[in-house]
């Protein structure tokens, strides 16, 4: 099929999402920038398929600097820790 046909990117965008899920965030940051290119190149900036990409991009983007900020304990998903229970009479 080729590097530019519509299945080929389809299946590198599928595969940026497993690395996402397989925690390798820096991998699907990467191929997801290069989907995006070809997207652009090959079906116009306002493409929906383009959009899409764009999208998935900012949302890889989002993790990776989660990720390499310091987690809080009052980030997204996350409680602030417990108190110590108290000393019992």
């Amino acid at each position: 099929m080729g590097p530019d046909h519509p299945d080929t990117l389809g299946a590198r965008h599928n595969l940026a999402i497993s690395y996402s899920d397989a925690g390798r965030t820096q991998d699907a940051l990467e191929l997801r920038e290069r989907v995006l290119a070809d997207h652009q190149r090959l079906l116009g900036p306002d493409h929906p398929a383009t959009l899409s990409a764009r999208h998935n991009l900012a949302t890889i983007r989002a993790i990776a600097a989660d990720i390499q900020q310091p987690a809080t304990a009052t980030g997204p998903g996350l409680r602030p820790p417990s108190p110590p229970p108290a000393p019992s009479a």
